[in-house]
């Protein structure tokens, strides 16, 4: 059989498994991904480069959220077909130049030189590709095909990942060892997507250029939902930047890693089903929906103290340990951030159900308003209080993100079986 039959002849049941199989390895790999260049980082070059690195990397998480337009969600559960994969591939293709456009004038504008400015630009150039891989992948989700998606990410990260570690060695530069990731990346993306497409018959017909537009108008909300989650999160560091040490920001970064262990862990459970999900919205199946949100938030919870539970007793060891730095004195700022990572994988769960019922628009005044909090009290904390004060503004501010959402979608499901049943 050849590898186009074995790719199409798939029973829907083996589809599934291999979604859930290949999307857990897929989702841990992505979450890794900082976790294992930042490991080599520190080991190769030492903490002060770690710091820099672990800075460009948020920076380009900020980035991204400019390419990625969040539409990504809203392209997997467009089930029914308002929009043809070539609006979502040009409408990419043009937030993905603009990302790279934004991402020279800030550095030209903070006036960064040497590894920080390489590093920005070369984390940036690196989540751009992941982003317009994401294009793709969504469209393979959209059609069912989740495995397959998530088997090509495998592929990528893991040799790119090859190719960052082999360069370094060879030439013991840390920003040549980033252009040939970045080129091994771009190369293994195009390639494999051409070939996938074609397997799929996934065309790119003709549409007016009014169809894009109406993609930065709807997923406008979005954007702004996840630009203002991005900021929140990496808000700490940013603030780091200012007010620290190059240092102290790599040591707030190899704290931070495994803070989306958790988010990581349910990620499992809910990513897979998102087009499950958006049908019973569709179907009116209110009780599904709302089960299944109840019992999302619990799993998150039992996770959650699992995750907290280890990490005060051998998280910071085994960091330590890893990186080959004494992260002991630093226990109190890491169980922080741990009950943050809860709060955070909470925030993202419901920006998923948020996206389900249609309700993006929403999600732009919760975000603004607790992303204009953030930006007094982390400066404040982290002026004042530096590690620890970054550690808490990042619980604080993802704890009141979490509270305010999970109120609002328990009452607006029960609201919306109310008036689907009178």
């Amino acid at each position: 059989m050849s590898l186009k039959e074995r790719i199409i002849n798939k029973s829907e049941t083996s589809i599934s498994r291999a979604s859930k199989l290949w999307n857990a390895v897929f989702s841990m790999l992505n979450a890794l991904q900082s976790v294992i260049l930042l490991f080599f980082v520190t080991r190769f070059c030492g903490e002060e480069d770690a710091g820099i690195f672990s800075y460009a990397f948020s920076v380009a998480y900020l980035m991204i959220m400019i390419s990625n337009y969040g539409v990504r969600n809203y392209q997997a559960t467009d089930i029914g077909y308002h929009q043809k994969f070539r609006d979502y591939l040009i409408h990419r293709i043009s937030t993905s130049v603009i990302t790279i456009a934004i991402i020279f004038i800030y550095c030209f504008g903070k006036k960064y030189t040497g590894l920080k400015f390489d590093l920005v630009i070369l984390c940036t150039v690196l989540k751009v590709i992941e982003s317009m891989e994401d294009v793709f992948h969504g469209e393979y989700q959209r059609r069912g095909r989740l495995d397959v998606a998530s088997k090509l990410g495998v592929i990528r990260y893991a040799i790119s990942l090859v190719a960052f570690v082999v360069t370094y060695l060879i030439t013991e530069d840390l920003a040549v060892s980033f252009i040939s990731m970045c080129l091994v990346s771009f190369v293994i993306f195009l390639f494999s997507n051409l070939y996938i497409c074609g397997i799929f018959q996934v065309g790119v017909k003709r549409s007016g250029p009014g169809e894009v537009i109406k993609l930065y108008v709807i997923c406008f909300p979005l954007f702004l939902t996840t630009f203002f989650n991005i900021y929140i999160c990496n808000a700490a560091k940013y603030s780091l930047e200012k007010y620290s040490t190059d240092v102290i920001q790599g040591y707030y970064g190899m704290i931070f890693m495994p803070v989306f262990v958790i988010n990581l862990l349910c990620s499992f459970i809910y990513r897979p089903k998102l087009v499950e999900l958006a049908e019973y919205w569709r179907d009116k199946k209110h009780d599904v929906l709302s089960s299944f949100l109840k019992k999302q938030l619990l799993m998150i919870l039992i996770i959650s103290i699992i995750v907290v539970a280890g990490g005060y007793l051998i998280g910071l060891k085994i960091l330590s340990i890893f990186y080959g730095v004494d992260l002991m004195k630093y226990r109190m700022s890491f169980i922080i951030l741990l009950i943050g990572g809860g709060m955070t994988a909470t925030v993202d769960f419901l920006n998923n159900i948020f996206i389900v019922v249609r309700k993006q628009n929403l999600m732009v005044w919760i975000y603004g308003g607790v992303s204009l909090v953030t930006l007094f009290v982390t400066s404040i904390l982290v002026k004042r209080y530096e590690l620890i004060g970054a550690s808490l503004s990042y619980t604080l501010m993802v704890m009141l993100q979490a509270a305010v959402m999970v109120v609002y979608m328990l009452f607006f499901i029960e609201k919306s079986k109310k008036s689907a049943e009178g």
